[in-house]
């Protein structure tokens, strides 16, 4: 096919339905600035892609329902990072983590963080610089088998930036690869709460985006809670 049809709901002369020719070479730039499958232009309706993992953001107190693409194509990137460790650990017999499922919103938060505090051998430290403190807090995190990921763009792509007002953090939860990813465009010191937040997710055994600020104290989710 040398060229390709792609209707629009309206233009700036407000034509209701307009049909606009375009050849491969267009719509394959179109399809790359837009951040989609080529074959996405071909649908005749709006492919509707709906979200693999649970949706805890809140906005004025409601569910928050958009979600921008750069979101998702880092939740997408983080999954296929994840399926291909989850792949060698179980070619490679490596033993679950012991963090995951290890919780339930039965126990009392306080029995949970001593719990948590022994799974990932943490040890009180003098650090006076939030930066030293979340290498600190990432090193036996990882040292306790979960992947943490930290950036502020979609890959390395700075034209991408992540918006911490859509969401500061994220968590996948996997036997094998349990997986925290965090928005680096927040404070250090608030990007210190959303990992242990995340952890907390991987400790439920819940996957899940969040948004939810240290100042925040009043939450809908009780999981969030």
């Amino acid at each position: 096919m040398s060229e390709l049809f792609v209707k629009y709901p309206g233009y700036k002369n407000r034509i209701s339905d307009l049909d606009i020719k375009l050849t491969m070479k267009q719509a394959t730039e179109i399809a790359n600035h837009v951040h989609i499958p080529l074959g996405f232009l071909f649908l005749n309706e709006p492919f509707e892609e709906s979200l693999p993992i649970k949706d805890f953001r809140t906005l004025n107190n409601k569910v928050a329902k958009k979600i921008s693409l750069n979101l998702r194509n880092v939740i997408n990137q983080c999954q296929l990072q994840q399926d291909w460790f989850t792949e060698y650990a179980e070619e490679n017999d490596l033993e679950k983590c012991s963090l995951v499922n290890k919780s339930n919103l039965d126990e009392d938060p306080k029995d949970a963080a001593e719990k948590l505090k022994i799974y990932l051998n943490y040890k009180e430290k003098d650090l006076s610089k939030a930066d030293d403190y979340r290498r600190y807090l990432r090193a036996v995190i990882e040292q306790a088998g979960v992947l943490v990921f930290i950036s502020s763009t979609v890959g390395n792509n700075n034209t991408r930036p992540l918006d911490i007002n859509e969401f500061r953090g994220f968590a996948l939860s996997d036997p094998y690869a349990p997986l925290i990813f965090i928005n680096s465009s927040d404070s250090v010191s608030a990007q210190i709460f959303t990992m242990i937040h995340e952890l907390a997710h991987i400790m439920l055994g819940e996957s899940g985006i969040s948004n939810e600020a240290m100042e925040d104290i009043f939450v809908s989710s009780q999981i969030e809670k």
